[in-house]
């Protein structure tokens, strides 16, 4: 995956770091997998693992990845990264591995994740960071030890 100076539709430029802005939130502290039922698990402990997005986020810089465009009208059940939710309502900000659809056969896709990218959602704000430690926490499951299935 390339990367550009330009941002992509719906990024943005942030002089924040991503650990200013996990700063920025705190409880609740939720996940979702991308599974059908879309299940949720809460934080064992929320300040312990609030401590330890922290440090996984230590030397992130942002990004401005080039995302390709995807087809927003398919309906995939299975295609969707973990999700950690921080904080609710107005003030809710998801952090995921930035990812993409991929078509690879006339009615079958796939999801391409941009490796050690994170993506950071606030409202309809997104921004993008290389946070590798973090990229692989979320997407390869090493954030399950830390929640438990609410």
């Amino acid at each position: 995956m390339s990367f550009s100076r330009h941002p992509s539709p719906g990024a943005t430029s942030s002089p924040k770091t991503l650990e200013a802005l996990l700063k920025a939130h705190a409880h609740p502290v939720t996940m979702t997998t991308g599974t059908p039922a879309m299940v949720v698990y809460a934080a064992k402990n929320p300040n312990a693992t609030l401590s330890l997005l922290h440090v996984l986020s230590k030397g992130a810089t942002p990004s401005e990845p080039r995302l390709p465009k995807t087809v927003h009208s398919v309906l995939i059940d299975y295609a969707a990264p973990a999700i950690l939710y921080l904080g609710q309502g107005a003030s809710e900000t998801r952090l995921f591995p930035a990812h993409y659809l991929e078509r690879v056969a006339s009615s079958s896709y796939r999801l391409v994740y941009l490796n050690n990218i994170v993506a950071v959602r606030h409202g309809h704000r997104t921004l993008y960071f290389y946070a590798p430690n973090l990229f692989t926490w979320m997407s390869h499951g090493h954030w399950k030890p830390w929640f438990r299935q609410s």
